[in-house]
């Protein structure tokens, strides 16, 4: 087992005033990891990974979950991020986000706290069971880091 080491270190210069900080984060024990660069095909939704309560093939444990970082490497085009709760039929979209030229996304869990009430129908969401990635304009490429115990 291992130990990964996450530093944040923010700078902003204005005016002889210094702003930012750092921030650290040691997450011990951690048995796997995983990091990939992928090119996502313009005009197609993409998954990027998938989380679930169980081992399987392409997808990774949702408890054991620590820490994911999504960037988007493209530096001219946005990507839509799409975080999805569910599976199968009962795949529901949770938010989505665009991801500028270079933008990152981090997770520390797989776990949300959400719901929303349509037409009377109270709809949860509990975690998410994939991430996907949907480029605004030409073939995209993404990167992914993560880290499980």
């Amino acid at each position: 087992m291992a130990d990964f080491n996450l530093l944040i270190r923010e700078r902003l210069f204005t005016d002889s005033n210094p702003r930012g900080g750092d921030y650290n984060l040691t997450i011990s024990n951690v048995t796997y990891s995983d990091n990939r660069v992928l090119t996502v095909p313009s005009g197609s939704e993409t998954t990027l990974f998938n989380i679930a309560e169980v081992v399987g093939p392409g997808q990774i444990v949702s408890s054991s979950l620590k820490y994911a970082r999504i960037t988007n490497l493209n530096t001219t085009h946005s990507i839509n991020l799409s975080l999805y709760s569910g599976s199968g039929v009962y795949k529901k979209e949770v938010v989505n986000f665009d991801q500028k030229p270079g933008g990152t996304f981090m997770l520390s869990s797989a776990d949300f706290t959400s719901s929303i009430d349509i037409e009377g129908v109270n709809e949860n969401y509990g975690q998410v069971s994939s991430v996907t990635a949907f480029p605004s304009g030409s073939i995209g490429k993404m990167e992914y880091f993560l880290v499980c115990n």
